[in-house]
């Protein structure tokens, strides 16, 4: 329940209800506004400061922090050259790496399987604030041709700059779902606070899936837009 008061929160700083440096209602206020108890409401508190969101200051409230205005926002890009534009620029950390034969099942149009991959771990950042767990699943044979880059810096940027690969079919899912304690840790959020997954498969133009990942954002720096008409 705290989770989904803190999302009602967030709601109100994104949407300019609560500006940066207002003074939000007391606990027994947000409480009767809510229709939630009083523990309920300072746990979503305890979360939003976790996030930098809002800041405490006994005998004087709590405030919106400055740091709302401006946090970096991820969008999840609708078209390919927007996916490649919008991974550029972010830092990018190997937390694993290893060669593998298996890789998580594929649904029945997502392709085939290679015959080896790559399997890698890696943390996202934005100047230091880590926005994005990532697992990867990345073909040895296109692994093998830029290993250096591949090992160092995001993938999908390397993929577009690969003249003799040709891509196929490139799809994604998401999902919006609760971090265990592992994500959370990484992420620098609580057991608990919500996430947006995201599957996102890449095919050759032979069908055989060259990248397969599974990207854990934090919700609070995740947002999806769509021209809905031009």
């Amino acid at each position: 329940m705290y989770v989904q008061i803190a999302g009602v929160m967030r709601r109100k700083m994104r949407s300019g209800e609560w500006q940066p440096g207002v003074q939000l209602p007391t606990l027994e206020q947000l409480a009767e506004q809510l229709g939630v108890a009083r523990v309920t409401v300072r746990q979503a508190m305890d979360l939003l400061e976790s996030e930098g969101l809002i800041w405490r200051r006994q005998g004087k409230g709590t405030f919106v922090t400055t740091h709302a205005e401006g946090r970096h926002w991820m969008s999840v890009a609708t078209d390919w050259e927007e996916l490649v534009n919008t991974i550029r620029g972010t830092e990018s950390r190997v937390l694993q790496s290893t060669e593998t034969k298996l890789i998580p099942r594929l649904g029945n149009e997502e392709g085939e399987p290679a015959k080896s991959y790559q399997y890698m771990r890696r943390l996202h950042s934005y100047h230091g604030e880590p926005h994005l767990l990532v697992e990867v699943y990345l073909d040895r044979k296109v692994y093998a041709k830029a290993r250096e880059k591949f090992d160092d810096q995001p993938i999908i940027p390397i993929l577009a700059g690969i003249r003799d690969l040709k891509l196929g079919r490139a799809h994604q899912t998401l999902m919006v779902s609760a971090a265990d304690h592992e994500v959370a840790q990484h992420l620098k959020i609580t057991v608990g606070a919500p996430i947006v997954e995201v599957r996102r498969v890449i095919q050759n133009s032979e069908h055989v899936v060259i990248y397969f990942g599974h990207l854990s954002y934090r919700a609070d720096t995740f947002r999806l837009e769509m021209k809905l008409r031009s």
